[in-house]
């Protein structure tokens, strides 16, 4: 099979971005008197967008959906402010995206992040990279594992599923890869637990950014 394209999710694949979620998600915390947590906890808490990531990091007695909502606006205000602080693509990712794009393979990004900090924080770190597709969660879109918006990019750069590689860190990456028919590999040094990725049914799991190139060569 030749692969014509790729979809990689962000946070964990692409970009290291915990420090500045954890920093925003804790500033939300300690503004309301909340425990706040280390770096670490919030692998646990990432993945399945802002709503999930502010009620995981709340007290179990306080996960009030109109309570967490309100948290989330407080959330992404700060975010917005802080999202380029310390967050950094991952080692050669940039070099390999490069090389990638050089090959003519069609790059996209399909992120649970809000929609709007997905784009900027793309544009800023990968400029030199020609994305043709950047997706965010979007409010006419179910967010991964549902398939809809990974076959939806499908029909936008008019490839099939089966020509696609869907690259993540996490099983909701893996699952919306099976579901859409695609191939799913996963990352080794994203915040998720290679163990899970491997139960989840991966077909390949790569521990550096130029590993992807076993499969395209």
């Amino acid at each position: 099979m030749r692969y014509k394209a790729i979809i990689f999710d962000l946070d964990g694949t692409l970009l290291n971005t915990l420090d500045d979620l954890a920093d925003s998600v804790n500033m939300v915390l300690k503004e309301h008197s909340f425990p706040v947590h280390d770096v670490e906890a919030y692998k646990l808490f990432v993945g399945d967008g802002a709503f999930e990531l502010i009620s995981r990091a709340l007290p179990e007695s306080n996960r009030e959906s109109e309570f967490i909502k309100n948290l989330v606006n407080q959330f992404q205000a700060i975010y917005n402010n802080l999202c380029l602080a310390k967050t950094r693509p991952y080692d050669n990712i940039i070099n390999v995206l490069k090389e990638l794009q050089r090959r003519n393979i069609i790059l996209n990004i399909l992120s649970n992040k809000p929609h709007q900090f997905t784009v900027s924080i793309v544009n800023h770190y990968f400029g030199e990279i020609n994305f043709s597709q950047v997706w965010g969660e979007k409010s006419d879109f179910p967010r991964k594992p549902n398939p809809a918006s990974a076959l939806e990019i499908s029909k936008l750069i008019d490839i099939a599923p089966s020509e696609i590689i869907f690259v993540g860190d996490s099983i909701i990456d893996i699952k919306t890869a099976i579901a859409a028919g695609m191939y799913p590999v996963g990352v080794s040094w994203g915040y998720h637990n290679v163990k899970k990725l491997e139960d989840a049914a991966v077909k390949l799991i790569i521990d550096k950014p130029e590993n992807i190139f076993n499969i395209l060569d």
